[in-house]
């Protein structure tokens, strides 16, 4: 042969026949592609020597053969006389392997073959839309709508913001994703929102003795594609077996053999539908319509919102982050993040254990976190209070050092020991120990206690004839038989009972007082203030154990008032200790709680009994606002000469009464009380005795001919001096 080896080489036969240098051409198959179930190959070249496929030479009929399917890849190789050679790698698959994933395009979806064939191809059906982003009062939203089989975005809309004042409206149509189906407002609100549930499946494609068929399963509830599954090829002799179940679209139900053939098609019938979503005061509700027969929705319609106006409370409704005032019907106002306050002391430590400081939002009382205060350093020496009188009478203890020591006696003949220690550290004041109250004896007399009205310390309100709660009450005049527990009008015999009394305000005249005995009863229903409201009734209601509510018909300012229980808890601990202290100082007290909640709606005077040995004191009162962790003054009153005191309330929660430390010189309108002056501290650290603290008249004296004598001394001892 001649030739040359470069470019494309020509070789020449001995018999004259021209070899062209181009490889042989291989059609009908692309390199490394899948085809299903076979494939026609095409191979051109003048020159061909030999074609094989994975090494097995095949035979040409016009330069083409069959590729038949085969487990892995086949590789085709051709070659011809001159050396050149051709490789083409493909896969050929027994049949046709549709992925259960849509594909699709601008116009239609389909099921796709890895081999490029296509299935079950149709159309976009469009949903109805769905929000994928609000609009708000500032910004408008945008609505999506997909097709309903496949998902396919086909189309986005603007929503228009929404107006100042908005109510939802959620529409009849289900909506839904690949999770879940809900209701859903124009402004992107979404009710009724829940997990799919998976109906039995359906035939959407029949299988055949050479091709799989598809099983789709939807949600029974709003028809969402929840996933498909394939169906066995049928066998080459079928009997058809159909379910049990119905199966069914928009229009009619079947039953349904496995390889799809259809058997009792009938159309649905509607029923009378049923409620499926109760309307309320702020959203539509719903009315479903089902077939009688196999179940299946048919179509589903608005039911109005229930006729509301907003009536917010005045008490703050809180989560973790925020607090809001809430409707009845669960619409908030006023919703705002919390704001720490600086904290309180809610445990004080002590040498042994930590304390707690807690921390709340300043205008909803809410707890938004707590921290250990350290114990207390240990201690030695005690600030000792005066020691009781003897005989002859002198001053107490003397001044200590840390808490929790009490001071040394008192050195004059006659003296009492000394008291314990300050809770306070380093304070030798008489400062009483926090605690709400101190309960006093009051058939004796220890100590230097002596009787009101000579300007000592008052008694605690608590002691004596004070209230004792748990008691049984006591009736007036016309008691009904025992254990009945109905009202009575006082002195009036035989006018028991509710319907009694609201028939004794219907007659009662312009300035007159109806006397209500509650023999046992704490709740007075609502309809019994709006019979006097604007009226220049008085009724008061006797709660017995020294405890009596007024109300005056004038002071009544709502439109309906509710039930009202009026029983009162004296001496609680629902108030911490330290804002008692911070307010009250040495003055004794007591703290009340009443177990209605909220407000009135009238102005209720309550008399309470705080006992004759305080008679002529002022009684003030304290609300106490949880959302501020303070003590507000409310008002005061001068304790009669029967140990009761009248109080004024508009709204039931948690007070301090407070008996100031002097007695009243003049009658006349009761004013806040001055609170006591805190402490100073001299240069030691120690802090001064309390400009408020009592001291008696005859210390003061004491004390001057002490000065006296001792300065006499002085010059004796003087004079002696000069003489020698």
């Amino acid at each position: 042969m001649l030739g040359y080896n470069q470019g494309n080489v020509t070789y020449i036969s001995s018999d004259g026949m021209v070899f062209d240098g181009t490889s042989p051409s291989i059609t009908g198959v692309t390199d490394g592609e899948t085809y299903c179930t076979s494939q026609t190959v095409t191979v051109t070249d003048d020159n061909l020597e030999s074609v094989t496929v994975n090494g097995k030479e095949q035979a040409l009929s016009d330069g083409k053969f069959t590729l038949g399917a085969a487990s892995g890849a086949q590789t085709i190789e051709a070659a011809d006389k001159a050396g050149n050679i051709t490789t083409v790698t493909v896969t050929v698959n027994a049949g046709h392997d549709y992925s259960t994933d849509w594909k699709s395009d601008g116009s239609s979806h389909w099921h796709e073959c890895a081999c490029g064939d296509r299935t079950d191809t149709a159309a976009h059906i469009k949903d109805g839309g769905s929000v994928t982003k609000p609009a708000t009062e500032t910004e408008t939203g945008i609505r999506t709508y997909k097709c309903s089989v496949c998902g396919y975005v086909m189309q986005e809309e603007m929503i228009d913001r929404l107006p100042p004042s908005h109510t939802h409206n959620y529409g009849t149509e289900w909506k839904s994703d690949a999770d879940s189906h809900w209701y859903e407002c124009s402004c992107g609100n979404k009710s009724e929102l829940a997990s799919h549930i998976e109906d039995g499946g359906s035939v959407t494609k029949a299988p055949t003795e050479t091709e799989t068929g598809v099983m789709t399963y939807k949600c029974r509830v709003c028809g969402y594609v929840i996933r498909t599954a394939d169906i066995d090829k049928l066998p080459s002799s079928h009997t058809h077996n159909y379910s049990t179940d119905w199966k069914s679209d928009e229009s009619s139900h079947w039953h349904e053999c496995v390889c799809g053939d259809k058997t009792d098609t009938a159309a649905h019938t509607e029923d009378d539908g049923s409620v499926s979503k109760a309307p309320t005061e702020k959203e539509t509700g719903v009315m479903t319509y089902k077939c009688s027969v196999c179940g299946c929705i048919m179509r589903t319609e608005s039911i109005d919102v229930l006729p509301h106006t907003h009536s917010y409370g005045t008490v703050w409704k809180s989560d973790s982050s925020s607090h809001w005032h809430e409707c009845t019907c669960g619409d908030k106002s006023d919703t705002a993040a919390h704001t720490e306050d600086g904290g309180s002391v809610t445990k004080a430590p002590t040498e042994t254990e930590k304390g707690v400081r807690t921390y709340k939002c300043s205008v909803c009382g809410y707890v938004i976190r707590t921290e250990d205060i350290a114990k207390l350093p240990p201690s030695s020496g005690g600030g000792g209070s005066s020691g009781g009188n003897g005989d002859n009478g002198g001053s107490g203890g003397n001044s200590g050092g840390n808490e929790n020591n009490g001071g040394s006696s008192g050195s004059d003949e006659g003296q009492g020991s000394g008291g314990n220690g300050s809770t306070n550290p380093g304070n030798g004041n008489t400062t009483p120990q926090p605690s709400v109250t101190q309960p006093t004896d009051t058939n004796t007399n220890p100590g230097n206690e002596t009787a009101p009205g000579t300007g000592t310390t008052p008694v605690n309100p608590g002691s004596g004839n004070t209230v004792k709660p748990g008691t049984a009450p006591v009736s007036g005049t016309g008691t009904p038989a025992q254990g009945t527990k109905q009202p009575f009008i006082k002195g009036a015999d035989g006018k028991i009972g509710w319907d009694v009394i609201r028939a004794e305000e219907e007659q009662a005249q312009e300035g007159s007082t109806i006397n209500v005995d509650m023999n046992g009863s704490v709740v007075v229903p609502g309809d019994i203030f709006d019979s006097i409201k604007g009226k220049d009734i008085t009724i008061t209601f006797d709660m017995g154990n020294g405890i009596l509510w007024s109300v005056d018909g004038k002071s009544i300012t709502t439109d309906k008032a509710g039930d009202i229980d009026f029983s009162v808890k004296t001496e609680t601990n629902a108030i911490p200790v330290d804002i008692v202290n911070n307010v009250t100082g040495e003055r004794y007290s007591i703290q009340i709680s009443l177990a209605y909640e909220g407000e009135f709606g009238f102005t209720a005077v309550l008399s309470i009994e705080l006992g004759k040995e305080n008679a002529g004191y002022t009684a003030s009162l304290y609300y106490y606002n949880e959302s501020t962790g303070e003590l507000e003054f409310i008002c005061s009153d001068e304790v009669a000469e029967d140990g009761t005191v009248s109080l004024a309330f508009t709204h039931a929660s948690d007070y301090v009464i407070a008996i100031d430390g002097e007695q009243e010189e003049e009658s006349g309108n009761a004013t806040e009380p001055e609170q006591p002056d805190t402490p100073d501290k001299d240069s030691t650290g120690q802090a001064e005795e309390s400009p408020q603290a009592w001291r008696p008249w005859w210390l003061i004296v004491v004390g001057a001919l002490v000065v006296i004598m001792g300065i006499g001394v002085f010059f004796v001892v003087k004079k002696k001096e000069e003489d020698n």
